[in-house]
Order: C-alpha cells, then sequence, then structure tokens
C-alpha cells in the first residue's frame, strides 16, 4: 500500500509541479500585459477564454471521457488503437463542424458579448485556435491513460515558456495587443501538435470506424456533454446571485476571497487528475480494488479536511500579510469556498466505481438535480445569510449529485466507506474552525486549533494504519 501512495504523490507532484509553473508564468505576465492592454482588450480576451470553456465539451462530442475510459480498461493494442482512431475522426469532425456553423455569427458575438471590440481577425484567430488546441486534446489522454506524467508535465511546461516568449514578443515588443496575445496561443498549440505528432503516428489507423466501438464512445460520451455544462452552471451560480443581491462589491470581496482560496482547489485539481488515471490501473491490475479504494479514500478526505482547517485558520494572517485593508471584510467567506472544494473532491473519490457504469445518463441527471437543488436555495434564501447560504447550497449541490452517482457505483465495485469515520472527522474539524473564528484571543484559538486537529489526525492516521497492518498480517497468514 505504502508502494501506492508513493506512486500516486509522485504522479501528483509532476501534475503540480507544471501548474505552478503556470501560475507562477501567468503572474509574471500580468504586469508586462496591464501595461500593453488596456481594460476592453482584457475583456476580450476573457470572454474568449469563457467561451472556449463553454464551447469545449459541445464540440468535442464527450470523447475526451469516453476514450480515456476505454482505453484504460482494455490490453489490447489493436483495441486501444481502434478506440482512438475513432475518437479523433469523431472529434475531428464535429469540432471542424463547430467552427464552421460559428464563422456566421460573428456579427452578433461581437455586438452582444464584446460590445464592438472583438475585430474580424481575433474572431478567426480565435476559432485557428479552438480547433487545433481541442484537436491535440486526445493524444493527451494516451499519456495520462498510460501515466505518463513526466511527459506530460515536459510539455505542459514548454508549452508554458513557448506561449510566454511569444507573448512577450508579439504583445510588448511589437505592440500586437489582443492580435498578438491570440498569435501567442495559437503558436502554443501548433507546438503541442507538433510534440504529439509521434503519439498521433502510433496510435492513428486510417480506417473506417468500427460501429460497436462507435456505439460505446458515443453512450459514453455524450452524456458527458450536459452534465459538463451544468456543471459550469453550478460553479458559476454563486458568484452570478452574490452579484445580483449583495451588489459588484461584494462580488470583488468574494473574487478575493476565492483568490485566498486556491491552495485547495489546487490540491483536489492535482490529484484528482492522477487519481483517474491510476484508478484504472488499480481496476486492472490490483488483487483487491475494494480495500485498496477504501484506504486511499480515506487518507485523501482525512487530508483534505486537515488541510481546510489549517488553512483556514491562516486565512486572517494570508489576508493582513497579502491584501489591502478594505478586503478584510472577505475573510470570513474563503473558508466557506475552500469548503465548495472540499465537497468536490469527496464527491470524485466516493463515485469511484462509477467509471466502470454504462449508465452515464445519470451524469447529467445528478448535475441537473444538483443545479435545481442550487437554484431552489438560492432563491428560498435570498435574505438569510448571503453571502454564506449561498456559497453552502454550492458544497450541497454536490452531495445531490452524489446521490444518484454514488448507488450505480457501488454496483460495480462494493466499497464498504468508514461513512462515521469521515462524518465525526469532518464534524470536529468544523468545530474547530468554528471555534477558531469565534474565540476572541486570536493566539489562544490558533494554539487550540492546532493541538486539536493534532490529535485528530494522529487517531484517525492510526486507525488507519492500524488497518494496513491488519490486512497486510492476514493476507500472510493466509500465504502461508
Amino acid at each position: 500500500m505504502i508502494k501506492k501512495i508513493k506512486e500516486l504523490a509522485s504522479d501528483s507532484m509532476y501534475y503540480g509541479f507544471s501548474s505552478v509553473i503556470s501560475q507562477i508564468i501567468s503572474l509574471f505576465l500580468v504586469p508586462f500585459y496591464t501595461n500593453e492592454l488596456n481594460p476592453e482588450d482584457y475583456g476580450v480576451l476573457n470572454m474568449i477564454g469563457l467561451i472556449a470553456s463553454f464551447m469545449a465539451p459541445i464540440a468535442g462530442l464527450g470523447m475526451d471521457s469516453a476514450l480515456f475510459r476505454f482505453y484504460s480498461l482494455t490490453d489490447d493494442s489493436e483495441q486501444k488503437k481502434a478506440y482512438f482512431s475513432s475518437a479523433v475522426i469523431f472529434k475531428t469532425i464535429s469540432t471542424v463542424f463547430f467552427v464552421l456553423l460559428f464563422l456566421p455569427l460573428y456579427p452578433y458575438l461581437n455586438k452582444f458579448l464584446f460590445e464592438g471590440y472583438l475585430k474580424i481577425i481575433h474572431f478567426y484567430l480565435f476559432l485557428l485556435y479552438f480547433l487545433l488546441d481541442n484537436f491535440a486534446m486526445l493524444s493527451v489522454i494516451i499519456l495520462r491513460s498510460e501515466r505518463k506524467v513526466k511527459r506530460i508535465a515536459f510539455i505542459n511546461v514548454s508549452s508554458i515558456v513557448v506561449g510566454l516568449v511569444f507573448s512577450i514578443f508579439l504583445v510588448v515588443f511589437l505592440k500586437w495587443k489582443v492580435t498578438g496575445a491570440l498569435i501567442a496561443m495559437l503558436a502554443t498549440s501548433i507546438y503541442k501538435i507538433f510534440l504529439y505528432t509521434n503519439i498521433l503516428n502510433k496510435n492513428f489507423l486510417f480506417l473506417r470506424p468500427n460501429l460497436s466501438i462507435s456505439k460505446e464512445l458515443f453512450n459514453y460520451g455524450l452524456p458527458q456533454i450536459l452534465h459538463k455544462i451544468q456543471g459550469q452552471v453550478i460553479s458559476m451560480s454563486t458568484a452570478f446571485f452574490i452579484n445580483q443581491k449583495m451588489g459588484i462589491a461584494v462580488a470583488g470581496l468574494y473574487a478575493v476571497s476565492s483568490k485566498l482560496a486556491k491552495p485547495i482547489s489546487f490540491i483536489v485539481t492535482i490529484i484528482q487528475q492522477s487519481w483517474v488515471p491510476y484508478k484504472f490501473q488499480i481496476h486492472k491490475a490490483d488483487n483487491n480494488p475494494p480495500k485498496t479504494f477504501k484506504d486511499f479514500t480515506t487518507m485523501y478526505i482525512i487530508l483534505i479536511l486537515s488541510l481546510w482547517s489549517i488553512f483556514s485558520i491562516l486565512t486572517p494572517t494570508l489576508f493582513h500579510l497579502l491584501i489591502n485593508p478594505k478586503y478584510w471584510s472577505g475573510i470570513t467567506y474563503t473558508p466557506f469556498i475552500m469548503l465548495v472544494n472540499v465537497f468536490l473532491g469527496i464527491y470524485y473519490m466516493l463515485s469511484t466505481g462509477f467509471e466502470l457504469s454504462n449508465k452515464q445518463k445519470l451524469m447529467y441527471q445528478g448535475s441537473f438535480w444538483g443545479m435545481i437543488s442550487l437554484l431552489v436555495i438560492f432563491f428560498i434564501t435570498l435574505n438569510f445569510h448571503p453571502p454564506y447560504v449561498f456559497i453552502l447550497a454550492q458544497s450541497f449541490s454536490y452531495v445531490v449529485i452524489g446521490f444518484f452517482i454514488i448507488p450505480e457505483a457501488r454496483k460495480h465495485i462494493k466499497i464498504d466507506y468508514p461513512v462515521t469515520v469521515y462524518l465525526l472527522f469532518f464534524m470536529f474539524t468544523a468545530i474547530n474552525v468554528i471555534l477558531f473564528y469565534y474565540l476572541n484571543t486570536y493566539y489562544l484559538s490558533v494554539a487550540f486549533h492546532l493541538v486539536t486537529q493534532i490529535i485528530i489526525s494522529t487517531l484517525a492516521f492510526r486507525f488507519l494504519f492500524k488497518s494496513f497492518s491488519v490486512n497486510l498480517l492476514l493476507n500472510r497468514t493466509r500465504k502461508k
């Protein structure tokens, strides 16, 4: 088990490294861009990014998720190539069609979304970038499935460097503004395609897609489209309702508080990136998958809840050190925002096994009802302790999705999670956070929190590793 933990931690480290480099370079570009771009230019680039995020799951037909599932679960090399080739063909045709569909929409998009600031050359550059960037994504699936994390990290970091060089040259030196920024994005996509050419040549077959394989891909992938769109609604609704109910100033406080919540979001993201391919390996090669999944999930939940409580007590100090005093009234928002990512991470882990199901329609059914529950809570509690209830409602939406997904997941792999332990641990960490924010003496509350957290974490990990030792002893006894 220790070996498996090290493998997952190693994968997470490489994913995390490339993500950290990306964020550092993004921060490095801010002073250069703010000198060269006016707010309208930034608005254009931001809206282009939002449109690309919205278009990607629709244009891709869910082929990324479908390919990951079927490519990871088969050991037959020819079957792998057949899945990859079919996914590439379908996604390429769909993306090209989607881009062509968007071409005549330029006047309407420019008027209603860009207030007339989007030039026609920017529109064409964006569509070309969108086409090439999506084309490269399926090759990433193969590398993730095969857990070639070092190569992924190299491609990500080197692509970021290429984008940085082009951005500085075109935007700062040539003063091409939005045009330069979009050409830099396009150059980065072309560079990625160049690096992925070898993967494409090895795995792509110029054959008519197999009917049964095509059916499998579409049955698994298409339900993902609605799920991802509804998931975006869930993630954006809180900021929207805060803006509508409490005004732009509170929305600004929420945005700043969200930045202080990034550490938990970052940890959840990189572990999820590593966990998705790793759990397929467990499905195929592990002697006792339910036990392995249970142990990993228990460790993860203890870790993420402990980090949530620790970052919560550090939040006031970070605000006072890094943030202007006029934003300090948003300090208490951050623990609630971090809790959203905690619930999302727990949902990811507890839904293990659903990836084996063919009932992927439950994904969009779950996210639909999660979205509806979110909106209902928003309207019922408009005047009840906003924005805290709004943020908690977002966390609750992931619980609703779990009610649809987890029972189906357990049909494919029954994992006896110690749910009572999870709930007790969450209760104690939540009490610690609440006491910290309500005790008048700052240092006393910090000391109390840290001591309690160490005791709880120690007991939890002792319980967990005792479980490891008992199972190891039983396995040795059986062998004898």
